[in-house]
């Protein structure tokens, strides 16, 4: 499994048009914001911070899968089910939340039917993911600032990912949010299910 650090403004819009139906392209700014510094004496708990905000109201979370044809075309769906197709396919979570942008935090427990060969990050110490003993299962942990009110977390299919059963449970801020059950196919199984 491959962590997939896709530009979250383009993927997000992406699939906010797929979801709402609309088949444009919208232009957006990838300026940053600028945060004010903190004083010295400051003391700051970030999840003090984020429980003040304690409940969310999620307006929208689908998961989508990316498939990308090797003459560079790319379409994206919304689906459960994720061909098997490494280095072409990747696939997610995007969850819209309502309010104003902010900084959240966001816990994705990834779950797989069995080991993968790889899961992105596994041996970095200093990386967003912990993986399980079994290697079944990886927690990803990561602050966000929402971009109009969009979070989302990605992967992408490897050679080594295993078919059958997954499943994603996310929790944003402590709070679960939604558990994505969706199932890594064969490409054939795929495009049979995609022309029905």
């Amino acid at each position: 499994m491959v962590e997939y650090r896709m530009k979250f403004r383009s993927m997000a819009y992406a699939a906010a048009l797929l979801a709402s139906g609309v088949s444009a392209a919208l232009s957006h700014s990838n300026q940053p914001k600028l945060v004010a510094p903190l004083d010295k004496g400051d003391n700051y708990n970030v999840d003090e911070m984020l429980a003040k905000e304690s409940q969310l109201t999620v307006n929208n979370a689908f998961f989508f899968v990316k498939v990308d044809s090797p003459d560079g075309q790319s379409k994206t769906v919304i689906s459960n089910n994720v061909p098997f197709i490494p280095d072409h396919v990747c696939y997610g979570w995007i969850v819209h939340l309502a309010g104003e942008d902010r900084l959240v935090k966001f816990t994705e427990i990834y779950t797989s039917s069995s080991a993968p060969e790889f899961w992105s990050g596994e041996d970095d110490p200093y990386g967003a993911q912990e993986t399980s003993a079994d290697r079944k299962s990886t927690r990803t942990e990561k602050f966000i600032t929402t971009y109009k009110g969009w979070i989302e977390n990605s992967w992408c299919v490897d050679k080594g990912d295993p078919l059958g059963p997954h499943k994603m449970e996310v929790h944003v801020d402590g709070q679960h949010v939604k558990t994505f059950d969706f199932q890594m196919v064969k490409k054939e199984v795929f495009q049979a299910m995609e022309l029905q």
